[in-house]
């Protein structure tokens, strides 16, 4: 519900990996109570206002590591250039991380960091011969990785993961649990969540909204990706509402109508 990530971005080597906490509903709750939690954060001191339930894992914030692509296809820093070229080509991806003998995470190697060393230019071309070439072009993945590493932990919440994505201009970010490679998240598998079928949309909506206690009245139709939801005007139920139906992946939008509206 409420944005509790402290800070999804790691960069490795080094680094803090902030973990958020959630708050699951299992029986009605008390909207002032779980308004604030979603506009505020939970309570600094004293019980919580949710009762017994505060503090137990709640499904409504989807994470990385529901939607990551795994196995990871990984190079080492002495694995050549061309074995790694043959990989991407091989496996159908634009970056391998890259773990030494320990594996732990020490760089990225990505097509954009082969492709310069084809930008050589054609001595056919030039009206004075080039620099010999010998010795000149890298031969291991260390040569040409990159080495300060942006990631994301596997309970990052996928909308963390994509505006880091964005903000960083990145194809894909490595996905960490600890110390270790667990996962890769890429625009691809963003992609495939956006067009996640509406059966399923509307399936899940009903299980977020029936986890939190709120469901037994409300009427849901998914379509497009924009969830349709009747129930009374009550503000502070529509926002709560809307914080767990956008909980689901591949949910775009939401919408309200009064039960009487068609």
């Amino acid at each position: 519900m409420a944005d509790m990530d402290l800070n999804p971005v790691i960069v490795h080597p080094g680094g803090a990996i902030a973990v958020d906490a959630r708050i699951r509903l299992t029986e009605a709750p008390d909207w002032r109570a779980l308004t604030d939690f979603v506009t505020k954060g939970p309570p600094a001191r004293g019980p919580s206002p949710l009762g017994r339930h505060a503090g137990r894992p709640q499904p409504d914030a989807v994470k990385v590591r529901e939607i990551m692509s795994r196995p990871v296809i990984t190079a080492r820093p002495d694995t050549k250039v061309k074995e790694a070229a043959g990989l991407m080509v091989e496996h159908g991806v634009s970056a391998l991380p890259v773990l030494d003998a320990s594996g732990a995470l020490v760089g990225i190697v990505s097509e954009a960091d082969l492709i310069p060393i084809e930008a050589r230019p054609d001595a056919r071309g030039q009206a004075t011969p080039l620099a010999p070439t010998a010795g000149t072009t890298p031969q291991t993945v260390a040569e040409v990785m990159t080495r300060e590493v942006v990631s994301v932990t596997d309970q990052t919440e996928l909308s963390q993961a994509t505006r880091t994505m964005l903000v960083h201009g990145l194809k894909r970010v490595p996905v960490m649990k600890g110390d270790r490679l667990v996962g890769i998240v890429s625009r691809r598998d963003l992609v495939k969540v956006i067009g996640r079928e509406d059966q399923e949309l509307q399936r899940l909506v009903h299980q977020r909204l029936a986890d939190a206690g709120v469901a037994s009245h409300r009427d849901v139709v998914v379509s497009n990706g924009v969830a349709a939801i009747r129930m009374p005007a009550d503000p502070r139920d529509r926002r709560v509402i809307e914080s767990v139906a956008l909980g689901v992946a591949g949910v775009l939008e939401v919408r309200f109508s009064l039960p009487s509206e068609p």
